[in-house]
């Protein structure tokens, strides 16, 4: 749908509504608890309902948010704000690990995840925002808790610390070099 989006926005400005409404209507589905994450089964609430809260859907879209707010719509990337409030409200450990946790009140934290949407909140938030500091803090914590080995490993357990994976995929170095450029662009933090 991003992809759409931007390529309307380019190619053919008079399909985009289309698009923008189809934005809409799954960030309705994820606030509204419809949005299916594991897409082999059934599409039905039923499914929605026993799927645990995780924040993975929200991670993923905000990255739309700032597309959006770079072609100037900012009333359809306003969801960006209330995706970063609900993430660092529900998941986010401040008195513990500063980990963000993949269900609320789990111990798994996957933390590339939480790197790819520090590097999604950092391009989306505006410049003077105050949760550009918690952001920067969830990056660092993401970063130390799950380097190790070849990378950084899949999921991490909030309350130990230890790695919980043998597994250290790729696509997460890159985004914590993108979320790492992002922070230091916006803060001059080197850490």
């Amino acid at each position: 749908l991003k992809g759409l989006v931007a390529a309307a926005s380019r190619y053919e400005p008079a399909a985009r509504p289309r698009f923008l409404k189809r934005m809409a209507a799954l960030v309705a589905a994820i606030e509204e608890g419809r949005f299916i994450m594991d897409e082999q089964q059934e599409l039905s609430q039923t499914a929605a309902d026993r799927q645990p809260p995780e924040f993975g859907p929200r991670m993923i879209v905000l990255g739309a948010a700032s597309l959006l707010h770079r072609l100037g719509l900012d009333a359809d990337a306003a969801f960006g704000i209330r995706f970063i409030d609900h993430v660092l409200a529900m998941h986010w450990d401040r008195d513990g690990s500063l980990l963000v946790r993949d269900e609320i009140g789990g111990d798994r934290c996957n933390v590339g995840h939480a790197i790819e949407l520090s590097g999604f909140a950092l391009d989306y938030l505006p410049e003077g925002d105050a949760r550009v500091d918690d952001i920067s803090r969830l990056l660092l914590a993401s970063c130390a808790a799950g380097f190790g080995g070849p990378g950084l490993c899949l999921h991490v357990s909030a309350s130990t610390g230890a790695h919980l994976s043998r597994y250290y995929p790729w696509w997460n170095l890159p985004e914590a070099t993108r979320a790492a450029s992002l922070c230091y662009a916006r803060t001059g933090d080197a850490a």
